[in-house]
């Protein structure tokens, strides 16, 4: 007991803790926003409504690891050499942004027709996509340069007052202006592009850009951030499979219907990013150290961390029909089917992040490439195969199995890659 003691004071009293119950909060008041929103949606939106709505956000996510090219990633491991000019090496990364956005516009102006067709969502709503995608990047971008500076107070007001902004103009183009899916996706346009511009100036007055070409940062970060597309590319087929095969296979109500579980759920993956923000910095700090000590307390604790979000996500599971009957609109109750498996995907993947960032500290991006890849090919023929033999639920099976299978596979090769002591054989007192 006075072992346990000792740990959980010297936990308490760390900048891990500290940081993370900050980035917490933050995401807890995030995710609460757009949860409290789902009362005036489900109430003057149609499942069709929410169909549309979720595509849009499912595509903007599936673009913008192309669009920002993983430059996040890139910059996060750099801030931690000693040799790079931080505030060169960003410009350079904005100009890849600035290339990769062009382009992508281009691309969905020629193939219009065929998106629309497939996502459901209208043509003259399309070229919108690459815009939000490239703007909140941007976001993404700034909250990275705060998160590895540990500020995670900025990081917190710049998060909720973006979320903020978008709750309010959700309120009155939806209530008062639309009543349909446009009202919805044009505050999800307007909020992202007015604190893109925002984190511009930001990197500005904190000298974060320094107006000079330089090759070998281009390459470099082209090489690193190139070498997690593939990784992107499979997680993509991860996130957007379900929704295209419910969208086909079933109809865009269903999508609508899983598009409202998802969100319900969504708790878990808020806390698991909240937490990984905080514990990249600690345990890249950790393992530059090299000991052997904290390499095992890194264990004992990971271990812990897997049964606190497991458990959570089953007790949250216990709440969800106090929460459907209370915050849901009668027509998407039925959608409380999928949040059994859709809870456990989240907790699955909030584990995966705590295997997979020895692989990211080693730079060795290709192989996350070739497991997430790999995972987002079996995850299309799964998808099919379990919607076809249990109809909507087959897509939440398939999503908490296929996390199930990444969350393994990236653990066995991180061991392998980088050696931690996740037997626990040997004592360390």
């Amino acid at each position: 007991m006075n072992k346990i003691t000792y740990y959980l004071k010297l936990i308490f009293k760390s900048n891990l803790f500290k940081n993370s119950s900050v980035y917490t909060i933050a995401s807890f008041t995030n995710a609460a926003i757009p949860f409290l929103l789902l009362p005036i949606l489900t109430k003057y939106l149609t499942t069709s409504d929410y169909g549309i709505i979720s595509m849009f956000s499912t595509v903007v996510a599936f673009l913008i690891p192309f669009v920002g090219f993983n430059l996040d990633a890139a910059v996060t491991r750099r801030f931690y050499s000693k040799d790079t000019d931080l505030a060169t090496y960003l410009w350079n990364s904005l100009l890849i942004l600035i290339s990769t956005t062009i382009f992508s516009i281009g691309l969905f102006f020629a193939f219009r027709n065929t998106i629309e067709i497939y996502t459901k969502i209208p043509v003259n709503w399309l070229l919108l996509i690459p815009v939000v995608a490239s703007a909140q990047f941007l976001c993404s971008l700034n909250l990275v340069l705060w998160q590895v500076r540990e500020k995670p107070f900025k990081y917190a007001i710049f998060q909720i007052l973006q979320s903020a902004l978008n709750a309010s103009l959700t309120i009155l183009f939806v209530v008062v202006l639309f009543n349909n899916w446009k009202g919805r996706i044009l505050s999800i346009v307007i909020s992202t592009s007015v604190f893109a511009l925002i984190a511009v100036f930001v990197f500005w007055k904190q000298n974060d850009i320094k107006i000079l070409f330089k090759y070998s940062y281009l390459k470099n970060a082209l090489r690193y951030g190139g070498g997690l597309i593939p990784h992107a590319l499979g997680g993509s087929l991860i996130l957007l499979t379900n929704r295209f095969f419910l969208t086909k296979m079933v109809n865009i109500d269903e999508s609508g219907l899983y598009g409202v579980a998802n969100q319900i759920c969504s708790i878990i993956p808020f806390i698991t990013f909240s937490f990984n923000n905080a514990f990249v910095p600690w345990l890249y700090k950790k393992l530059a150290e090299n000991k052997e000590i904290d390499k095992r307390n890194i264990v004992k604790f990971t271990y812990a961390y897997f049964v606190i979000i497991l458990l959570f996500g089953l007790i949250y599971y216990l709440f969800q029909p106090l929460i459907f009957n209370i915050f849901i609109g009668k027509q998407f109750h039925t959608a409380i089917q999928y949040s059994l498996w859709i809870l456990l995907g989240f907790a699955f993947q909030g584990m995966y992040f705590m295997v997979t960032n020895y692989i990211l500290y080693s730079e060795k991006t290709h192989i996350i490439a070739t497991i997430t890849i790999f995972i987002g090919i079996v995850n299309i023929p799964l998808n099919y195969l379990l919607i076809t033999l249990f109809g909507g639920i087959g897509a939440a099976i398939s999503f908490a199995a296929i996390f199930f299978i990444y969350f393994i596979a990236t653990w066995l090769v991180s061991a392998k890659l980088y050696p931690m002591p996740w037997t626990l054989k040997k004592s360390i007192i």
